[in-house]
């Protein structure tokens, strides 16, 4: 065998294992989205024929619909308030050495905390304050396990940028305040757009501690999707999920074109020129 044929078998070679996780990853979302279309009464792989009935039957469905919304409500408005917190917990953390670690131990505690433990305490609390089962006191806890994912990206970005050009602006005569305005948060806006992508998904996906607080007025799109397969294994079920997973894909890819893929998660890549 020649050299480059050597060489090129063993590049294939070294790449399986790379696509033999590609496909374990994939494979399921292929599953769920095969099975949306198909024209039996069940899910089904493979499915049994094809057919978009499920998907009209979907979008009848009124429980479905109000729990993707509260879920999409709740995702963006904490994802919001976890933007500015953590913006600022960021800042405490990368420029005030002595309240670092104070702040960080704040802001990434409850990613350290098991869910159940979390979802026991807000209901404790907001039993107490007379708010289970209210939006309101689920938008908080809401709050409180998206605030690790915006504060840990945000400060990984604030830290690998650093305080040059901050600096600079104030040495023309920017005030503080407006330095970080006019400077520092346009520098760090790919990170806080990732960090606003990561937060809004573990919000809308989150299906553990709204068990401990919601109600049965106020569920969201995971909690009607459990209840849903409790009692039938019809395909609806799959049929969001599909759309969901079509949705993430238009925003990745969309992402990924104005931001650039690395960047947008997370890479470190060489100064633009």
């Amino acid at each position: 065998m020649s050299p480059a044929g050597g060489t090129r078998a063993g590049r294939i070679l070294r790449s399986v294992p790379a696509y033999l996780v590609i496909v374990f990853l994939v494979a399921p979302l292929v599953v769920v989205a095969a099975t949306s279309f198909t024209s039996g009464a069940l899910v089904e792989f493979p499915p049994r024929g094809f057919s978009l009935r499920w998907y009209v039957t979907a979008f009848g469905e009124e429980q479905f619909l109000e729990g993707l919304a509260h879920s999409a409500w709740l995702a963006a408005i904490s994802t919001a308030f976890a933007l500015v917190i953590g913006y600022v917990a960021a800042l405490a953390i990368t420029r005030n050495p002595r309240g670092a670690r104070l702040v960080n131990v704040i802001a990434l505690g409850p990613l350290f905390v098991s869910s159940a433990v979390l979802g026991l305490a807000f209901l404790i609390i907001l039993s107490k304050i007379g708010m289970l089962g209210n939006p309101f006191g689920v938008l908080v806890a809401y709050i409180v396990i998206t605030l690790p994912f915006t504060t840990r990206m945000i400060a990984g970005v604030l830290a690998g940028q650093g305080t040059d050009a901050e600096i600079a602006a104030r040495v023309y005569g920017a005030g503080r305040l407006r330095a970080i305005m006019g400077v520092t948060i346009p520098l760090s806006a790919q990170g806080v757009f990732t960090a606003a992508v990561y937060s809004f998904v573990h919000a809308f996906d989150e299906s553990v501690i709204i068990n401990f607080i919601g109600s049965v007025r106020y569920q969201t799109f995971p909690g009607v999707m459990i209840a849903r397969l409790r009692e039938t294994f019809d395909p609806v079920a799959s049929v969001y999920s599909t759309l969901i997973l079509a949705v993430t894909i238009v925003v990745v890819v969309l992402a990924a074109r104005l931001f650039g893929l690395d960047r947008l998660s997370g890479g470190v890549g060489g100064r633009d020129n």
